[in-house]
């Protein structure tokens, strides 16, 4: 079995938990969420400005401060009091230019699909009629190519002279003259 938890015992981690409760469990939390906190901001700063260039620049801001010291008062007390109001307006700047830049784009995706439909559109009302036109016409043609090739499978069912037989043969038989040897006529046999 497991002990009981004393519940005056606070226990708290770096997360910001605690396993007690009342007054000291309240402040435990809030020292592990600020030491959290703490560590998070001390990370990032790392990925952005290197230790190595933070040691450098405190360097010469020391060695600026100490050779001017008025000037580095009078900028220092520019920075801590205008700093927050332009730092606001630099962001709500490039914040506000982000979204114009965004909705531009995003307006002008939109018009440009609006105008293709409208154009795609316009185009089918063009497009529709003439290939119903078309179609009627190609049909049409091809109903003719094939009444034309029975046409002529027909005629070509009787004997064409030169295309069935010699042409010799086939105007003997077409001018009744085929029934004549060495000159002599001889009558043609009735069909």
């Amino acid at each position: 079995m497991a002990a009981a938890a004393d519940p005056n015992k606070v226990t708290s981690t770096a997360g910001g938990t605690t396993g007690g409760t009342g007054l000291g469990g309240i402040t435990g939390m809030l020292q592990g969420g600020v030491t959290s906190l703490l560590n998070m901001g001390t990370n990032l700063l790392n990925k952005v400005v290197p230790p190595e260039t933070r040691e450098n620049l405190k360097e010469k801001l020391t060695k600026f401060a100490t050779e001017k010291p008025y000037l580095a008062s009078f900028l220092l007390s520019q920075i801590a009091i205008s700093g927050l109001p332009l730092a606001l307006f630099v962001t709500m700047t490039l914040a506000v230019a982000i979204f114009a830049i965004l909705a531009g784009l995003l307006i002008g995706l939109l018009g440009a699909l609006l105008f293709i439909v409208a154009a795609v559109g316009f185009a089918l009302v063009i497009l529709l009629p003439t290939l119903f036109v078309t179609t009627f016409a190609a049909v049409g043609v091809w109903l003719w190519g094939m009444g034309t090739y029975y046409i002529i499978k027909a005629f070509n069912e009787k004997k064409v002279p030169g295309v069935h037989m010699p042409m010799g043969q086939g105007i003997k038989d077409a001018t009744g003259l085929g029934g004549m040897s060495n000159g002599s006529a001889e009558s043609s046999k009735e069909e």
